[in-house]
C-alpha cells in the first residue's frame, strides 16, 4: 500500500495546547497537529492532511514553509519537507491547510467533490523525502531492486489507526525496529543470487564493512539456495536492517555491521514468525528482537498507548530511544486495508525529534 503523503481527512478533535495560549492541537487520523487559533479550523471540517516525510513543490501555497523547511535536494530539486517538530513541549506530526487554499487555482471547486480519505498526493505534486542512496555501504549498484521484492514500507499506525481493529482475535507478535538500510538477499526462480539495498540491487565489490563482505562471511549465498531447496521453491527473498558504523548514525552503537533479518517471503508468500525464525537459525543470522507475543492487540491497546508503548525499549536494543516497534500476526492474514499481508509500524514521537 503507497503512503498518502496528501490525503483529504476530517479533524476528529481540537484541544488546548497545554503551553500556549495562541495554539491548538487538532487530530487528524491518528497523527496530532499543532495548528494556530487564527487558523479558525473546527471539529468535523475537511482539511488537506500532508504527512511527515511530504516535499511540497515551492509554490505560493507553502511559502510560510520556506524558513523551517526549505530543501534542495540532488534527487527531487527544491522544496519544503515535513518533519516533526516539537512546539512549545507538543510534538506535531504534519500539516493540515483548507483545501480551498491548497486547489485555490482550481476553484470553484465544491468541496463534496472531495471523498474523506482520497489521495491527493500527485494532484498536489507532492513527492516522498528521500535522501540520496549510498551505494557504498554495500556495494556497486547494478540497477533497481527487482520488482518481485517487496519494498519494506510498513504503514504507520497513525496514517491507518483502524488497521488495529484488524488484529482483534489475532494472535500477533511485536518486533524492536531497527533504525538501518533495508538490505535482502534473494534466489530468483532461475537459481540466481541477488542482493541489494531498499532501491537497488547491487553488484560484488569487496569493501571494509560493505553488506557483500558480510554475505561472503556467513556463506549466505549457499545457506540461502540450500534453504530454497527444502522448502522446494521456485524463488525466495529476506529483508532485513543493515546497521552498523555509517549507517544512519550507528544508533544501536554497534562495534561492526550487522543484518538483522524481519521478513521472509517464499513463493510470494510472507513466512509467519515460527517459520522466520527456523530459517534464521538455519542462516545462522539474528531475527530482529521479538518484544511482546499475545493475542487480540484492540483489547490490550489503543493508538495512544501504542505510541508509548513504542518507545520502552523493552529488550534494551537501543543505547538511549528507540526508534519503534513493528507489529504483525503470528500466522500471516491478509489486510482489506492494506491489500496486502497485515502488518504496520509504530514510531516513537521522541526518537523522531
Amino acid at each position: 500500500m503507497e503512503r498518502k503523503l496528501a490525503s483529504i481527512q476530517v479533524i476528529s478533535d481540537i484541544k488546548e495546547h497545554p503551553n500556549a495560549d495562541r495554539l491548538l492541537i487538532a487530530r487528524v487520523l491518528g497523527w496530532d497537529v499543532v495548528i494556530s487559533k487564527d487558523d479558525n479550523f473546527n471539529i468535523g471540517d475537511r482539511v488537506v492532511y500532508f504527512e511527515i516525510d511530504s516535499f511540497l513543490p515551492c509554490v505560493e501555497e507553502y511559502e510560510f514553509l520556506r524558513k523551517s523547511s526549505y530543501k534542495n535536494s540532488p534527487i527531487l530539486g527544491e522544496g519544503f519537507r515535513l518533519k516533526p517538530v516539537k512546539l512549545r513541549g507538543v510534538v506535531s506530526c504534519g500539516l493540515i491547510l483548507p483545501i480551498e487554499v491548497c486547489f485555490k487555482d482550481c476553484m470553484p471547486l465544491p468541496e463534496y467533490d472531495f471523498e474523506v480519505g482520497e489521495d491527493v498526493t500527485e494532484l498536489l505534486n507532492i513527492k516522498k523525502w528521500e535522501q540520496p542512496e549510498s551505494a557504498v555501504i554495500g556495494g556497486d549498484a547494478i540497477g533497481k531492486r527487482p520488482i518481485w521484492i517487496e519494498h519494506s514500507n510498513e504503514i504507520r499506525i497513525q496514517s491507518e489507526p483502524e488497521l488495529l481493529n484488524e488484529f482483534k482475535d489475532l494472535d500477533y507478535y511485536i518486533t524492536t525496529k531497527y533504525d538501518g538500510s533495508s538490505h535482502f538477499i534473494a534466489i530468483d526462480s532461475y537459481n540466481k543470487f541477488h542482493f541489494g539495498s531498499h532501491n537497488l540491487e547491487l553488484k560484488p565489490i569487496e569493501k571494509i564493512g560493505s553488506f557483500y563482505n558480510f554475505i561472503i562471511d556467513n556463506n549466505l549465498e549457499t545457506k540461502l539456495k540450500n534453504i530454497k531447496d527444502e522448502y522446494n521453491a521456485n524463488q525466495i527473498y529476506i529483508i532485513g536492517e543493515w546497521c552498523g558504523q555509517g549507517i544512519q548514525s550507528n544508533k544501536l552503537q554497534l562495534k561492526k555491521p550487522y543484518w538483522f533479518i524481519f521478513t521472509i517471503n517464499i513463493d510470494g508468500k510472507r513466512l509467519g514468525l515460527e517459520d522466520t525464525k527456523n530459517i534464521c537459525n538455519k542462516l545462522g543470522i539474528n531475527m530482529v528482537e521479538v518484544e511482546e507475543i499475545g493475542n487480540d492487540l484492540p483489547s490490550k491497546y489503543t493508538v495512544d498507548t501504542l505510541l508509548e508503548r513504542a518507545g520502552e525499549n523493552r529488550k534494551h536494543v537501543y543505547p538511549g530511544k528507540c526508534e519503534g516497534i513493528v507489529i504483525r500476526p503470528i500466522i500471516p492474514i491478509y489486510s482489506s486495508i492494506l491489500g496486502t499481508d497485515l502488518s504496520m509500524k509504530v514510531i516513537n514521537n521522541k526518537y523522531l525529534i
